[in-house]
C-alpha cells in the first residue's frame, strides 16, 4: 500500500473515470464500510440530477455495484482505496 494524503486519494478517486475501485471509509455513524463501485456512471439517472454540486462539499458520487445504488463518499472519511490494481492508504498526519 502506498501512503498518500486524503486530498491526493480523493483526487485519484475522482480521476478514476469509470474504472472499478474499492474504497474504505468511515460512515457518519462511525462504522467502517468498504464500497466496490465506479465513478462517472449514469445508469438509472432519471434526469433530475443532484440538488447540490458534490465538488463544493468534497464529496465523490460512486455507484455501488453490489447493491446497484449511488453512494456519497466524503473526502474527510477516506481510509484507503484500491484503484486500477494500486492500493493506497491515507497517512494520518495529512
Amino acid at each position: 500500500m502506498r501512503p498518500v494524503s486524503r486530498q491526493n486519494l480523493f483526487r485519484r478517486i475522482k480521476a478514476s473515470k469509470g474504472r472499478f475501485l474499492s474504497v474504505t471509509f468511515k460512515q457518519k455513524d462511525g462504522t467502517i464500510r468498504v464500497l466496490n463501485g465506479r465513478t462517472g456512471v449514469s445508469v438509472d439517472v432519471k434526469g433530475i440530477g443532484l440538488s447540490y454540486d458534490p465538488d463544493d462539499f468534497n464529496n465523490a458520487i460512486i455507484r455501488d455495484v453490489q447493491i446497484q445504488q449511488y453512494r456519497t463518499v466524503k473526502q474527510d472519511a477516506l481510509i484507503s482505496a484500491k484503484i486500477g490494481g494500486e492500493e493506497f492508504i491515507v497517512e494520518e498526519n495529512n
